[in-house]
């Protein structure tokens, strides 16, 4: 995580700007699979690399291993960007003043 994500005031961290993202773009997002076996299930939850093929309103298509997912802008973070679970963590900036910049 770099410093610049960070806000000079609080600390925290600065409110992503999905707005600049285009196609072409390298984003993160959450992939998660479940195996279903007869006495349990089992889940995996993993942050991927991948890259924004079209955009669509609210909706991106990535592809992560020559395969397109369907996913809503507020799923994917630019790939520099610190993961959801930072922001829960350290928290997002609410002063205003990183805003400005």
């Amino acid at each position: 995580m770099n410093k610049s994500s960070r806000c000079e005031t609080c600390n925290k961290l600065k409110p992503i700007d999905r707005s600049t993202l285009a196609a072409g773009d390298r984003v993160t997002f959450t992939f998660s699979t479940q195996r279903v076996y007869r006495t349990h299930i089992k889940c995996d939850m993993r942050t991927v690399k991948g890259r924004v093929q079209q955009i669509q309103g609210e909706q991106v298509t990535v592809i992560y291993r020559k395969k397109p997912y369907q996913l809503n802008v507020g799923a994917v973070n630019p790939a520099g960007a610190p993961s959801e679970l930072a922001y829960a963590m350290i928290g997002t900036c609410t002063c205003g003043v990183c805003h400005e910049h």
